[in-house]
C-alpha cells in the first residue's frame, strides 16, 4: 500500500488500502493527488487518488498500462508507458477529464517508458532502449490541449546506459540511474528553444535491494535523495527443491 510519510513531523498516515499492491506513486503538481500503479479487476492499472483520502480511487487507464511517469505541469494530465498494438510500450498522454484513452506521443518499437516531464512542460526524458540496451533520451513535448505528439529529434543524456531520469526543480539538472547504479547528474543549459547538456557526474552509488532493483527519490533541489537499503539483501537464500513428485 501507499503511505505518507510527514518528514518534519514523523507521523505516518495510510493512503491505500487495496489487498492488491498499490507502488510507484507520483505527486500531483499541488501535492493533493497522487497517481500510482495498482490492480482493478486482476489487471495493473494506473490510479489517481486524493491523498486526504477523501475520494475511493479511480482507474485513469486499464488494459493498455505498463507503468507509470508524471503529471503535466497543469496537473490535467499524465504522461506514462502504455502497451501499443504491436506490443512494444510506447509513452502516452493520459487527459484526467476526458475518456481515459491513452494518446500515443511516439509509437516506436522497442521499450519507451519512464517518462518525466520538464518544469516548464516542453521537454520529456525517458528511458528507450532503441540502441540496444537502456538510455536516458530527451524530447520535445507538443500539446495544443487536443493532441500530444513528441518531437522526432533525441537528445542523448546518458552515455553508458541509464534509466529512471529525474528534474531538477529549476530544469536546470537530470538526475538518473547509470547502469553501474550511481545517481548520475547531468546539467541542462537552456539557449533559446535549443538544450544543452552537460557531461555526466557520478553523485553516489545506489545500493541494490533484495528484490534487485533500488528505490530512490529525491527533494526538488536535489540537496536530498531518499534511498531504499536492505541491510539483509546479502544474506538473503534460495532454495531448490527436488524430487518433489
Amino acid at each position: 500500500d501507499l503511505w505518507l510519510h510527514d518528514i518534519a513531523s514523523g507521523a505516518t498516515t495510510q493512503v491505500t488500502t487495496d489487498p492488491e499492491y498499490d507502488e510507484n506513486a507520483t505527486w500531483s503538481p499541488d501535492s493533493r493527488m497522487v497517481a500510482y500503479q495498482g490492480n482493478v479487476d486482476y489487471q495493473t492499472a494506473a490510479l489517481l487518488a486524493p491523498v486526504d483520502g477523501s475520494q475511493r480511487p479511480r482507474p485513469i487507464l486499464r488494459k493498455e498500462f505498463y507503468s507509470l511517469g508524471s503529471f503535466t505541469r497543469d496537473g490535467k494530465a499524465v504522461i506514462l508507458s502504455a502497451i501499443g498494438k504491436n506490443g512494444d510500450t510506447d509513452l502516452a498522454l493520459v487527459r484526467l477529464d476526458g475518456p481515459g484513452v491513452p494518446e500515443m506521443l511516439s509509437p516506436e518499437p522497442g521499450l519507451q517508458a519512464e517518462p518525466a516531464i520538464s518544469p516548464d512542460g516542453q521537454w520529456l526524458a525517458f528511458t528507450t532502449d532503441r540502441s540496444g540496451r537502456p538510455e536516458v533520451v530527451l524530447a520535445r513535448l507538443i500539446d495544443d490541449g487536443k493532441a500530444a505528439r513528441l518531437g522526432d529529434q533525441r537528445l542523448p543524456v546518458s552515455t553508458a546506459g541509464g534509466s529512471e531520469p529525474e528534474w531538477l526543480r529549476d530544469g536546470q539538472e537530470l538526475v538518473y540511474v547509470g547502469s553501474d547504479r550511481f545517481l548520475t547528474a547531468v546539467a541542462v543549459t537552456r539557449a533559446g528553444g535549443a538544450l544543452t547538456l552537460g557531461k555526466p557526474t557520478r553523485l553516489l552509488r545506489l545500493p541494490i535491494d533484495a528484490g534487485g532493483t533500488a528505490t530512490w527519490s529525491r527533494t526538488g533541489d536535489h540537496t536530498k535523495f531518499v534511498i531504499v537499503e536492505a541491510p539483509n539483501a546479502d544474506g538473503q537464500t534460495f532454495r531448490v527443491m527436488t524430487g518433489w513428485r
